[in-house]
């Protein structure tokens, strides 16, 4: 246009928006001429439904069903007091009246938990429950519970501190833990750990077995007067026992038979001896509870092994009880006093009676 001398073109500015033009339609395309798309029925960004099918023929699984949720368990029935009595064992031990100050005292019944199952309390496993009503109570508690099982704690510990709860509620009392230390230190005095207390229950343990001792070992008194025998520091300490008892003093330095009431005057210490001499006598529910003799196993030494292991059990118990006796527990620990003590209940607990 400009060559051909058209005015409109002569000036530049004509001439520049006919430039700008033709490279925008070189841009577009010709998109500004072409037809309006079709964006057909189902306008979509997904080109898989575009793509033809499978060559392997196999066609489009749906998608799998949501998994329903988890079931929850069922919530676990709080005990009472008619299933846990049908599933326990009533504890004398424990059982009785507790009081605190001049007001009534609360009546207990108190059984130990044998399952199955366990104690439940607002769907949980629980050690302890109490039902009261009015001054008589139920309680029962679940020894293989862990509170009770792992860690330091004994059923009486559990009862005593739900009766001073019980105690402070009703007599508008202003400390628990006084009245915690109150009932257990009148009811609990046997488990109290003092040396002077353990010594007396040690002896009592030990001048029963003497008696129980001579009984049982009569049939074999020869061997066990030479047994005795056998240590001159035994034999010395039992000849100045016997000095008051001309007689018997007289039977056993000639180790007579006759003399087995000897066992009644030689020192602790030749008790755990004689166990260990005798078991077949003492143990199988004799003097103490556990097997020996009963133990039979087709394997000779396996049948050895675990009859020494039942006869070691009880001598170390003996053992210790003896140790009470004959050592000075002035500065003994707590932690001794309380092996002492477990060692004196362990003993105890395996004693026929």
């Amino acid at each position: 246009m400009f060559f051909k001398g058209d005015s409109a073109y002569q000036s530049d500015e004509k001439w520049w928006k006919a430039a700008q033009e033709a490279d925008q339609a070189k841009v577009d395309k010709g998109g500004n001429t072409a037809a309006p798309v079709d964006p057909g029925e189902q306008p979509t960004d997904d080109i898989d439904i575009y793509a033809p099918p499978s060559s392997n023929g196999t066609t489009a699984q749906p998608a799998p069903a949501a998994k329903p949720a988890a079931a929850q368990p069922p919530t676990q029935q709080d005990s009472n007091v008619d299933t846990l009595t049908q599933a326990s064992t009533l504890v004398e031990s424990l059982s009785g009246e507790y009081g605190y100050g001049k007001s009534a005292p609360l009546k207990i019944r108190a059984y130990a938990f044998n399952g199955p199952g366990r104690i439940i309390k607002d769907g949980k496993s629980v050690p302890c429950l109490l039902f009261q009503d009015a001054n008589e109570c139920d309680f029962f508690f679940d020894k293989s519970h862990p509170i009770v099982a792992e860690y330091p704690l004994a059923p009486q510990d559990l009862l005593t501190l739900y009766l001073a709860e019980r105690f402070k509620a009703r007599d508008h009392l202003s400390d628990l833990v006084e009245t915690f230390s109150s009932i257990y230190a009148n009811k609990f005095k046997d488990t109290r750990v003092e040396r002077g207390v353990l010594q007396d229950r040690a002896y009592n343990i030990i001048e029963d077995l003497r008696l129980r001792f001579e009984e049982y070992l009569a049939p074999v008194a020869s061997d066990v007067l030479q047994v005795i025998h056998e240590s001159a520091g035994d034999v010395e300490e039992t000849t100045v026992s016997l000095i008051d008892n001309a007689d018997l003093l007289e039977l056993f330095l000639k180790k007579d038979p006759k003399a087995i009431k000897v066992i009644g005057y030689i020192p602790e210490r030749t008790l755990p001896r004689l166990l260990e001499r005798f078991p077949e006598h003492l143990l199988d529910k004799k003097v103490f509870s556990l097997p020996f003799m009963q133990i039979a196993l087709p394997d000779d030494k396996a049948t050895s092994r675990a009859r020494t292991e039942a006869r070691r059990r009880i001598q170390s118990y003996l053992e210790d009880v003896v140790s009470l006796l004959t050592s000075n527990l002035a500065r003994a620990s707590k932690d001794e006093l309380k092996r002492a003590s477990l060692s004196l209940a362990l003993l105890q607990d395996c004693i026929v009676q």
